[in-house]
């Protein structure tokens, strides 16, 4: 069996098709969030990213077929227009203290964003999506490894510190105010991607 062969299997295998599943799910959540209120939000999210996370654990080992790199679907602007979205919705609760990770040279705190660390999930699972939906083996393989790279390395560690933050979050209630109380950013949201295209699916 030749690599190309083996990376037909593997990409098409149950682990790989259920975690593009849930990735495709999450996006369309990010993308368009069901809720404006800050509290069923993060209550939204503390369900899905353990699942998320679960199903990346879950991922199998492959190698990488190409040396070029993976395309990049993902733009600047709509990585804004992500965060921008959620920050708009989460407002004041956004930021928190995290302590650097032991490989750091110290133990001070840094202040993380929860809105950030959803763009940055979002921009990798948009990637990867993308290339999968090519539907050619060889990149769907590729796109497989740097998923998989990245999730060990950088954005399952996020997956993790945001859903600590929501959990404390969610545990104090009270201190949830409603929505427009938690809306400490005003924001015209008119230029904003996901809102031209909204508007052009309404006038449809």
């Amino acid at each position: 069996m030749t690599e190309f062969e083996g990376a037909g299997q593997l990409v098409y295998s149950k682990p790989v098709l259920e975690f593009t599943t849930v990735a495709n799910e999450v996006c369309k959540f990010i993308e368009n969030p069901t809720s404006t209120e800050v509290a069923s939000l993060l209550s939204t999210l503390q369900k899905v990213l353990p699942f998320l996370y679960m199903k990346a654990t879950l991922l199998p080992q492959t190698e990488l077929l190409f040396d070029d790199g993976n395309e990049k679907f993902v733009t600047e602007e709509e990585w804004q227009a992500i965060h921008n979205r959620l920050l708009a919705i989460i407002g004041k609760y956004d930021s928190y203290l995290e302590l650097m990770d032991e490989e750091s040279e110290t133990d001070e705190a840094k202040v993380s964003s929860i809105s950030e660390n959803l763009a940055d999930i979002y921009q990798d699972l948009k990637d990867y999506s993308s290339l999968f939906q090519i539907g050619a083996e060889q990149i769907m393989n590729d796109a497989l490894w740097e998923i998989k790279y990245n999730f060990q390395r950088y954005w399952g560690i996020k997956v993790l510190s945001t859903m600590s933050t929501i959990h404390r979050l969610l545990e104090n209630p009270e201190s949830l105010s409603s929505s427009e109380e938690a809306k400490n950013v005003e924001q015209d949201t008119s230029n904003w991607i996901i809102s031209r295209k909204q508007e052009e699916y309404k006038k449809k």
